[in-house]
């Protein structure tokens, strides 16, 4: 599934950042995509840590979101993954790395 989804990157770049424009926001989309990241590391760390690093490239190195968005994701993403795993540190580091 996420697979699929990475495959609709044009329509999630085109997704709106405000509320009043449309229920489905970026930030609320991928606030509902990290628990499939957790369920992804329950049966294969490494393909989950890789999907995820996808997710996060695309939110941060391809598009023209405000850094208020990106850092939002991030904090979403650090605060849904249960563990204090890789998958974790990726979303710190890159937080890190786009505040920087």
């Amino acid at each position: 599934m996420l697979d699929l989804l990475l495959e609709m990157k044009p329509k999630i770049m085109e997704l709106p950042t405000s509320i009043r424009q449309a229920e489905c926001t970026v930030q609320r989309f991928f606030l509902l995509l990290w628990p499939l990241f957790n369920l992804a590391e329950a049966g294969d760390y490494a393909r989950a840590k890789n999907l995820t690093e996808r997710f996060i490239s695309l939110l941060c190195d391809e598009s023209d979101f405000s850094l208020k968005i990106k850092v939002d994701c991030l904090i979403q993403l650090y605060n849904s993954v249960h563990t204090n795993t890789g998958i974790k540190a990726s979303a710190f580091v890159r937080l890190v790395q786009i505040c920087h």
